[in-house]
């Protein structure tokens, strides 16, 4: 008989994540024949051997209430999810995988594992391929599998949220007369985007109920609220280009891009409007109203530190949090009201949202000097071209001896130079100053603290899977 495994054992391990516990696991490192057929007999009778002390698992399952309640499954159920697992996940000759079979369950709940166990870059899936993200129930049998596989197989339930509210939004009846105000609108949330805020509360409402499409209204609402903003920035900023398509007022005229942006906003009012329960309209318009009138605040900041160069790093976090977070913020905490969701949830949601904001961005300041331009999306070195007054530019400043801080200005002063040399020059004060470390050191500060703020909500850690995880893939950018 051939021999695909390797480093089998069987142990205790800390999972260390949102949430914190310890598994007793089976690791089996495999490596995948060309024959599955006999592959998937081998397996079997592997199963069969190790599971001899384990004729049955308590494990959860949905009852017709929707609460989980405990069952035992047989042995054979759990081997014969196993060797499917392993045959129909698409792996393919010499792949490596890591099977995991869970035998604690903590306090009647079921706990997932979090991906990279182990550092490995492995994902957990269910037999069926479904990722182990706040399942309301548990599976039968667990495969680790290598993250380019799942990635071919599953749409994850927050891409699953987008495409629904990008639907909605495309249904919408933008285009009615006069069609020189409403074509515009229609064009700018047509250009798409991640719709990050719409999906941020989508997440917080379903931690609390789970009939998400109940909301989409007040989802579109702050995605129309983020877009005008970006419209009249652009205007602003006098860009050419957004998400790779011309601006409203190169494509029509400045004119045409106020007052549209003025009509969007009224939108976003009515949308929020619109089907909000009684119960929760004065608190939800309170939230959404203070939320707008700070991105304003934070905009005016962004503006006036263009001309300022004594720009403190305090000033331009707080800046961040009025132009970045408090939107992020304000979406997570509006979904939670609108849940039916505690007073402290809610302000805890919203807390959660201001730090992970403020990671996004200070992220995007480190990813415009050290990203990849394939993952990150866009060319890198831009910030430095314009001078841009970033965390990186005044940390630099604030850091570097005379004769560096000298050569920094020189540069911030140039009006002909070489882009290129420039951004190299630049970047190499930056390594200098040490600033890799200390704005990846400032990025996980504000991200872990996120973290803990979310694990403070008062539902059951499976329930806040699916947004810790879409948190963590954003965060994931070749950081």
């Amino acid at each position: 008989m051939n021999t695909y495994y390797t480093d089998i054992t069987t142990q205790r391990i800390q999972i260390e994540g949102i949430f914190y516990t310890h598994w007793e696991i089976a690791m089996i490192r495999m490596n995948i024949p060309t024959d599955k057929q006999s592959f998937r007999q081998e397996l079997f009778t592997f199963l069969s051997e190790w599971f001899n002390h384990q004729p049955t698992v308590l494990v959860h399952t949905s009852g017709s209430t929707g609460k989980p309640k405990p069952m035992r499954v047989e042995k054979e159920s759990m081997m014969e999810s196993a060797c499917l697992t392993c045959s129909f996940l698409g792996l393919k000759e010499n792949d490596t995988a890591l099977l995991c079979m869970p035998l604690q369950y903590i306090a009647g709940k079921m706990v997932v594992i979090r991906s990279l166990v182990a550092g490995l870059n492995l994902l957990p899936v269910t037999p069926s391929g479904h990722p182990l993200k706040n399942l309301k129930k548990a599976p039968v049998f667990a495969a680790m599998i290598p993250m380019q596989v799942y990635n071919s197989l599953q749409v994850p339930e927050e891409k699953e949220l987008l495409k629904q509210i990008h639907a909605y939004i495309e249904s919408l009846p933008y285009s009615h007369e006069p069609k020189g105000l409403y074509d515009p609108i229609e064009y700018v949330l047509g250009l798409g985007g991640k719709r990050l805020r719409p999906v941020l509360m989508l997440l917080a409402y379903n931690l609390f109920k789970e009939d998400v499409q109940a909301i989409f209204s007040q989802a579109t609402a702050i995605e129309t609220y983020h877009n005008f903003t970006l419209l009249h920035d652009d205007l602003m900023d006098k860009a050419d280009m957004r998400r790779g398509k011309p601006t409203v007022h190169k494509k029509w005229d400045e004119n045409t891009a106020i007052l549209s942006g003025d009509a969007m906003l009224i939108l976003s009012f009515q949308f929020m409007m619109q089907g909000c329960p009684v119960e929760y309209t004065h608190q939800v318009m309170n939230i959404f109203s203070r939320t707008a009138l700070e991105v304003c605040d934070g905009q005016q900041w962004d503006m006036e530190f263009e001309s300022r160069e004594d720009v403190t790093v305090d000033e331009y976090m707080e800046m961040i949090r009025l132009k970045t977070s408090v939107l992020l913020a304000g979406a997570l905490k509006i979904g939670a009201v609108l849940g039916g969701a505690s007073e402290k949830d809610a302000q805890l949601l919203y807390d959660f949202g201001i730090q992970i904001g403020l990671a996004f961005q200070l992220q995007d300041d480190y990813l415009d000097v050290y990203g990849d331009p394939l993952v990150f999306g866009k060319n890198i070195g831009g910030d430095i071209l314009c001078n841009k007054k970033t965390f990186m530019l005044i940390t630099a400043l604030e850091k570097s001896d005379d004769k560096t801080r000298a050569s920094l200005q020189e540069w911030l002063k140039a009006e002909d130079y070489v882009p290129a040399q420039k951004i190299e020059a630049v970047t190499a004060i930056y390594n200098k100053v040490g600033l890799q470390n200390i704005c990846r050191d400032k990025i996980n500060e504000y991200y872990h603290e996120g973290m803990r703020l979310l694990k403070e909500v008062n539902v059951e850690e499976e329930y806040k899977n699916n947004l810790s995880d879409f948190v963590m893939s954003l965060m994931e950018r070749n950081l």
